[in-house]
This record gives C-alpha cells, sequence and structure tokens, in this order.
C-alpha cells in the first residue's frame, strides 16, 4: 500500500499492540485505519512513543490542503 501524500510504500509498524501504516523514510506520515487512532491515543503517551521516531525524508515535500484517498482502496 502507498502513502496517499508522497506515494512512497507504506510500512506496517506495531506500538503496543496496535499496527499502523507509516510512511517510513518518506514523508513521515501515519496512516491510521478505523478506530486505531482511538487504540493508540488509549494506550498513552509512554507506550505510543515510538511513532515519534518515524524516519522521514527531508527532501519529500507533500501539500496539506490536499484531499487524500484512503491507501487501501487504491
Amino acid at each position: 500500500m502507498n502513502c496517499p501524500a508522497c506515494k512512497n510504500e507504506l510500512a506496517p509498524t506495531t506500538v503496543g499492540g496496535v499496527t499502523v501504516d507509516v510512511c517510513q523514510n518518506g514523508c513521515g506520515g501515519i496512516w491510521f485505519d478505523n478506530l486505531e487512532l482511538r487504540k493508540v491515543a488509549a494506550l498513552g503517551a509512554a507506550k505510543s512513543e515510538g511513532l515519534l521516531a518515524i524516519e522521514r525524508d527531508a527532501t519529500v515535500g507533500v501539500s496539506f490542503t490536499e484531499k487524500r484517498r484512503c491507501p487501501a482502496l487504491r
């Protein structure tokens, strides 16, 4: 599955038992499926801290105003 913002490959990453898709070495974005954001938020800061360490490519630019489609539907 590709990142809807920069088209980089999304990598499954597990934090506190919840698996989310992250744009590692791309724009650094995180894709949360239905209810995943709520689950990660319920973990608290200490257990979800791993999401702060996503490697980002500073040369990748993305539009912050563009609407995005779900990457699973492509």
